[in-house]
């Protein structure tokens, strides 16, 4: 499984939170499908510390892909 640690890498790129907290307040986002596109694994914006998570039609379908995106 996907720690928060993990996740917290792979959002803002560092392992830790730094001293002085992050410059930006970090955020969330949900990726929906936009012209017939569709996003299957999370995404981030490492600068501004976003998470863009992917929209799955089950619970066991977003967690693969959250785990085969981030490990």
């Amino acid at each position: 499984p996907v720690t928060l640690g993990q996740i917290l890498t792979f959002a803002s790129g560092v392992d830790t939170i730094p001293p002085l907290v992050f410059s930006h307040r970090p955020g969330t986002e949900f990726l929906h499908v936009e012209h017939g596109n569709r996003c299957i694994f999370p995404e981030a914006n490492t600068c501004e510390v976003i998470l863009r998570l992917p929209v799955h039609p089950t619970y066991n379908i977003f967690v693969e892909y959250m785990e085969s995106g981030i490990l």
